[in-house]
C-alpha cells in the first residue's frame, strides 16, 4: 500500500481505491453478520412470538430492506397469529425494487411465508443473505411451531367440549354387552 501510494501508476491508484472499497465493505458485512447473530439470540430467547416479529422487523430494518410482512394462511381454523407489516416511512414505493418470499414452517408443514422489499437503487446487501436462511428465520419457526401446536391444542380442547361424552355400550341384564 505504501509503496502503491508513492507511485502514480493508474493502476496502481486504481488497485488503492478497489481494496479500500473491499476493505470498508467488508466492515459492513462483519457488522451485519454479527447483528444477525445476535438477532438470532434473541428470538430464541423470546417469549412470544409477537416479541420475535419485532425483533426479526427491526434487524430487517437495520439490515436496510424497505419492507416486512408475512402471510400464514394455512394457520388452524384461520386463527393465525397477528404480524403486522411493516415498511420504511417516508419512502414511496417504487415499482423498481425487487422481493423475496421466504417459506415458513411449523415443524413439517409450510405455513405461510416471509416477504421482504428492498429498492433496486440501493445496491449490494452487505450481508451474507444464506446467514436470514441459516440463522435468522430457525428460530422464528421454532416460535410459530409452538404456537401452531397451541393453536391445535386448543382447537382440539374446544371440539372436545363440545362433543358430548361418549355413551358407554349398553349392559343387558345378564352382563352381556348389546
Amino acid at each position: 500500500m505504501v509503496l502503491t501510494s508513492r507511485i502514480q501508476y493508474e493502476e496502481l491508484s486504481e488497485l488503492n481505491v478497489y481494496v479500500a472499497r473491499a476493505v470498508q465493505s467488508q466492515r459492513h458485512v462483519l457488522a451485519n453478520q454479527i447483528l444477525i447473530r445476535k438477532a438470532a439470540r434473541q428470538l430464541e430467547s423470546a417469549a412470544k412470538l409477537e416479541e420475535s416479529w419485532r425483533v426479526l422487523v427491526s434487524t430487517l430494518e437495520a439490515l436496510d430492506f424497505d419492507e416486512v410482512s408475512s402471510d400464514l394462511p394455512k394457520w388452524p381454523n384461520d386463527r393465525a397469529p397477528s404480524l403486522p407489516g411493516w415498511s420504511r416511512p417516508g419512502e414511496d414505493r417504487s415499482p423498481d425494487r425487487w422481493h423475496v418470499s421466504i417459506p415458513l414452517h411449523a415443524g413439517e408443514r409450510v405455513v405461510g411465508e416471509l416477504q421482504l422489499h428492498r429498492e433496486l437503487a440501493k445496491g449490494r446487501l452487505l450481508f451474507q443473505f444464506s446467514s436470514l436462511l441459516d440463522t435468522l428465520i430457525p428460530p422464528l419457526e421454532n416460535q410459530l411451531q409452538r404456537c401452531y401446536e397451541a393453536q391445535e391444542k386448543a382447537l382440539a380442547d374446544e371440539r372436545g367440549v363440545l362433543r358430548s361424552p361418549p355413551v358407554p355400550p349398553c349392559v343387558l341384564a345378564d352382563d352381556r354387552k348389546a
